[in-house]
């Protein structure tokens, strides 16, 4: 079954019995990128917590779920909020939803119009590569490390000659003067490992992600309203937790978020 990952996205979250347990920030995906994996959670009191798929026992207005819970988020991160270019380089636009199912589907925005792109014809790794065709995709270069054990070597069958020392620079030669200490050299940069409860991509130094508190501040571009018309945020305010407190009640959590991209597109 078809469902937009944005259905998920700011729904509360009841026991069977209708007890609040609170609404959904996000979701991590199954490897095969089909289905959900877990849902990325908070409280009343804003505490977060993850929930498993299985703990999903009934999609509506709310979601009805049971008492597991996880310890860390599985699967694999959602693309919401990346940069996506075709495979000229290009921007292709900025993934606003997913649509899970058999085929499942990108939603890209750019210039205030949706485009969707099947997943078939992406490519996942430190950016996310739009190919016209399959076909183009299978053609195109992949950085393949080999994890097969290095093969021996074969000894040589004549008698190896000691290797001749290495000559040595003259001090005069060296581009520093032996008495001083040698420059020094810059620290090898430390690569963090990804956040996935951040849902958090980088580009140019913009950063795109769910996470509430990057979004307070920003300025949108275009009015937000609810289901019945009423105005959640104006176009040109500035984005309060009242606001996104009011987004996440009547489900406008992620078209906020959308709104803010115009401001870095």
């Amino acid at each position: 079954m078809e469902r937009k990952l944005s259905s998920l996205i700011g729904k509360q979250l009841l026991t069977p019995a209708g007890e609040r347990l609170g609404y959904v920030l996000g979701a991590t995906l199954t490897q095969n990128q089909k289905g959900i994996s877990c849902l990325y959670c908070a409280d009343q009191e804003d505490e977060e917590f993850y929930l498993p798929a299985r703990a999903i026992l009934s999609y509506g207005d709310a979601l009805i779920v049971g008492k597991s819970r996880l310890s860390a988020p599985t699967g694999v991160p959602s693309p919401v909020m990346t940069p996506a270019y075709l495979h000229t380089g290009e921007l292709a636009g900025v993934v606003c939803d997913y649509i899970l199912g058999d085929d499942p589907r990108l939603v890209l925005w750019k210039d205030g119009t949706q485009t969707v792109v099947s997943l078939s014809l992406a490519a996942r790794g430190q950016t996310l590569i739009i190919y016209p065709t399959e076909a183009a995709k299978k053609r195109a270069p992949k950085s393949r490390t080999s994890s097969a054990p290095a093969a021996k070597k074969k000894q040589p069958s004549t008698p190896v000659q000691t290797p001749l020392p290495t000559p040595v620079t003259p001090p005069e030669q060296l581009p520093f003067s032996p008495t001083q200490e040698a420059p020094a050299q810059p620290a090898p940069e430390v690569r963090k490992p990804f956040d996935e409860t951040a849902n958090a991509h980088t580009e140019q130094g913009i950063q795109y992600s769910l996470n509430r508190l990057n979004l307070l501040g920003r300025k949108l571009k275009k009015s937000v309203y609810d289901s019945a018309g009423q105005p959640i945020a104006i176009a040109g305010e500035r984005i309060t937790p009242s606001v996104i407190s009011s987004a996440r009640r009547n489900n406008r959590l992620l078209e906020l978020t959308v709104n803010t991209l115009t401001n870095v597109l």
